[in-house]
């Protein structure tokens, strides 16, 4: 398969289209995204109780006890060497806030 031969003019419409969408906002890598807003959450979780142990069923927000718990076993895929999407990168993010790894709370 070849790729395709932009014209000049269309090249600069993607030009034009790019700014336009940089300058509203537009989210490029939406995963990225997702953790950087649950990491601010998981932040705002932490200054409201003072700790990132948080219970896997947590009534005010849900969705984030699941993500936290989704970060715990995503953890434990990659000590086991298995295929994950946590990262060095994010394991030091949530080590800097103090994240829990393994909970005390009943689930």
């Amino acid at each position: 398969m070849q790729g395709k031969v932009l014209s000049e003019q269309q090249v600069q419409l993607k030009k034009h289209r790019i700014y336009h969408l940089n300058k509203i906002g537009f989210v490029w890598d939406v995963n990225n995204q997702r953790w950087k807003d649950r990491i601010k959450q998981l932040k705002e979780y932490k200054k409201k109780h003072g700790h990132c142990s948080m219970p896997f069923k947590y009534k005010p927000d849900q969705s984030l006890a699941h993500w936290v718990h989704g970060c715990r076993r995503e953890y434990k895929l990659y000590q086991d060497g298995k295929p994950s999407d946590m990262t060095p990168q994010r394991i030091a993010e949530l080590e800097k806030l103090g994240f829990v790894w393994k909970s005390d709370f009943p689930r």
